[in-house]
């Protein structure tokens, strides 16, 4: 048979026009004339170009075509047409795609990179809004518990508790659009950092481009000036409420205990995050680090919400040494014991961000690191015999019979599509899967998977063995 080859596989495997070239196909290994190059488009893989009546058999599914190329007539315009092949395969089950849609179909790597993006952006977005959120409204409290006084000499000499209210809006109007604005700037930066590197370790198909729109821009700047409106009323509501002349005197003396809706709501989070910390425990693969963002997310709100508390708390325990380094060491170990919810207002943004840029630097390196450790604790062989191009069928065989060899197993990592679900509601999901060649007795000898019910001896046709995740 014959081939066409990209050039840049071409150039990979030494073949020319007119050259004889083996590809290892789901039909064994073919030899196939090369015909004919083409510019490389898929900088992802190889790619290679079959005439009709062979494509089939070497797909492995004979009978059956993966997707079907419609070209329009002069005239016909892409939606008639796509109404035209809908009707004609009506009943059939497939999908017509027109425009942008049809790159999922020809490069599957961009559905995967979707998800992968989504996933993403939902999981660090959602923790990353958090994280701008408490530090807004904790910024913008602060500023108002800072200026209690100046509100309480304002009410003192007649202002009104809308013109107090009116003031914090307006300074929040004022500053939160230009600090949006400003911080889409670097925003659009990172993002372009970032996804070039998510480019560049292969984690999505350069084909997919970044597109900045300026939805996301924004609604990142309403949210910030949203959550400055909300923090400046929730933090102003008690100066400018309260009578002029106890407004001076909670003015001199800041409370003590913070409200008890927030305590309970605090207290409620870290209840939260302690449960899922145990379900997180408890659990394996990506149901484990679905749990683990929710034990992030509990924790934070929980130190978000109880700030005053863990204020007074470190103020307590970092004063004791504090007390005996001078008058100016006690004196500051006082002060933030005294103003502990200034304290906690600035040290909540602090612990916000350091818990966010943590998540995102330990968790999946930490994922990582106890794979390989898993990866290495299963492998009992004394050698791995690899290639990036892949084992001829035969090297298992040649390795077996080298002198001083006891056991030899071939594996093949690929991966399978398991229906998931129950109901109306299935779904197939993606789960790696390892062929084997020899009896389960010879894989026992070479890899330690830690059998905790039934026997690799029965592995065999037709019999197959999973993990506890899948099962």
């Amino acid at each position: 048979g014959e081939v066409v080859l990209d050039a840049d596989t071409a150039r990979t495997a030494k073949a020319g026009v007119g050259d004889t070239i083996v590809l290892e196909t789901a039909a064994g290994s073919v030899e196939f004339r090369v015909s004919g190059l083409v510019a490389s488009a898929e900088p992802e893989g190889a790619t290679a170009w079959f005439a009709d009546d062979r494509a089939p058999t070497l797909a492995g599914h004979p009978g059956k075509a993966d997707a079907i190329a419609v070209l329009a007539e002069d005239g016909v315009s892409a939606d008639a047409l796509a109404t035209g092949v809908e009707q004609a395969l009506a009943g059939s089950g497939a999908q017509v795609h027109t425009g942008d849609d049809r790159g999922a179909v020809e490069d599957p790597g961009l559905a995967y990179a979707k998800d992968t993006l989504l996933g993403l952006g939902g999981s660090f977005g959602g923790i990353a809004a958090a994280v701008a959120v408490f530090t807004a409204s904790g910024t913008v409290a602060l500023s108002v518990a800072q200026r209690a006084r100046e509100f309480a000499l304002l009410r003192a000499v007649g202002a009104t508790p809308r013109q107090i209210r009116r003031a914090v809006a307006a300074e929040a109007l004022l500053v939160a659009p230009l600090a949006g604005i400003l911080g889409c700037l670097p925003g659009i930066a990172l993002a372009r950092w970032w996804f070039g590197q998510l480019t560049d370790r292969g984690a999505i198909p350069e084909a997919v481009q970044l597109h900045v729109s300026w939805i996301p821009l924004l609604v990142a700047v309403g949210s910030g000036l949203l959550t400055a409106l909300a923090a400046g009323w929730a933090a102003g509501r008690r100066p400018s409420k309260i009578k002029p002349g106890q407004a001076l005197t909670e003015a001199s003396v800041e409370r003590l205990r913070p409200g008890v809706i927030r305590t309970v709501l605090g207290v409620g989070a870290l209840v939260g995050g302690g449960f899922l910390t145990g379900v997180a425990a408890e659990s394996a693969g990506e149901d484990a680090a679905n749990a683990a963002l929710g034990v992030v997310m509990l924790f934070m709100l929980a130190v978000a919400l109880l700030g005053p508390l863990v204020a007074r708390l470190c103020a307590g325990l970092f004063g004791i040494p504090l007390r005996g380094a001078g008058a100016s060491a006690s004196l500051a170990a006082a002060n933030s014991r005294t103003n502990e919810r200034r304290l906690a207002s600035a040290i909540t943004p602090i612990v916000l961000a350091m818990a966010f840029a943590s998540t995102l630097v330990f968790m999946h390196t930490s994922e990582t690191r106890v794979a390989d450790k898993q990866l290495r604790a299963g492998i009992t062989a004394d050698h791995v015999v690899t290639d990036p191009a892949g084992l001829p069928t035969d090297a298992v065989a040649r390795a077996a019979r080298t002198p001083g060899v006891e056991t030899a197993v071939g594996l093949l990592d690929t991966e399978v599509l398991v229906p998931v679900g129950s109901g109306g509601d299935r779904w197939l999901q993606g789960a790696a899967v390892q062929g084997v060649t020899g009896s389960g007795a010879e894989l026992a000898k070479v890899q330690d998977l830690d059998v905790t019910e039934g026997s690799l001896g029965r592995l065999g046709q037709g019999r197959i063995a999973i993990d506890r995740t899948l099962a």
